[in-house]
Order: C-alpha cells, then structure tokens, then sequence
C-alpha cells in the first residue's frame, strides 16, 4: 500500500516538473506590453498589425495616438515575439522581417489583474490576449 501513495507522489511531482518545464507561468506571473509610436513599428515587432491596438490619449494640448503591441510574460518577451512571428507566418499575413526587432517606446508591467481585465487588447480576441512564451 505505501508503494502505490509514493507512485502517485512521484508521477504528481514529474507532472509538474513538466508542467514547469514547458514555460507554464501561473497567473500570477507579471504581464508586460509595448507601446509603440506607430502601427508600422508595432506590426515589425510583432509580425502583423492584427496583433496592435490603437490608442488615443486626449490632454487639453491636443490628443495623441500610439498603438499597444499584445500582452506577454514579462520575463518572456523574446519567446513570446517568435511566438507571434511564427503565427504570423502560418496564416500567411507576416509582415516584418525575419530579424527580432524591439521598436517600443516604453514597456509597461501589468498586474495579473489589469492583464486579465474585461478590456481586450489587441487582435488576440478574448481567448488568446497574451503569449505564454511556451506550448
């Protein structure tokens, strides 16, 4: 009987090793995105304009628009920008260059809760807001 609890032990700790090991990051791991100063800077970050969203930002000297790249990992960026170039390429609608590029103005960190708030961001619709920089 002992022998078949410390099997279970066992095959529950290799789970989550392996879990681990494929860059599963739990929800509380911090979010970031880029902000861009143009769509064009953003699509060659990111692969396809899909993937940014327009902001406008209105102050009493005029309004500006900048564009915000899709939600990722902050330790993963790297990961998560081939990820999105990789995708990009399978539906046929990449548009940057195969070089990794980082045109971003600023990078904000988000908490878990403002990266799994009610506003979508990006092209990703509500399933896919972000990417895990692992599969």
């Amino acid at each position: 009987m002992t022998r078949r609890a410390s099997a279970r032990v066992t095959l529950v700790l290799i789970g989550a090793a392996a879990l681990q090991a494929c860059g599963t990051e739990p929800d509380t791991a911090p979010r970031a995105q880029d902000t861009y100063l143009s769509l064009d800077e953003c699509a060659a970050d990111w692969g396809r304009p899909d993937y940014c969203e327009r902001q406008e930002v209105s102050t009493p000297a005029g309004t500006s628009t900048f564009y915000r790249g899709p939600i990722y990992f902050s330790t993963n960026r790297d990961a998560a920008q081939a990820e999105a170039r990789d995708t990009a390429r399978r539906a046929g609608s990449f548009i940057a260059s195969d070089a990794p590029s980082n045109h971003a103005v600023s990078r904000a960190i988000l908490t878990p809760s403002a990266a799994h708030g009610g506003t979508s961001r990006g092209g990703f619709g509500s399933t896919a807001r972000f990417f895990s920089g692992g599969s």
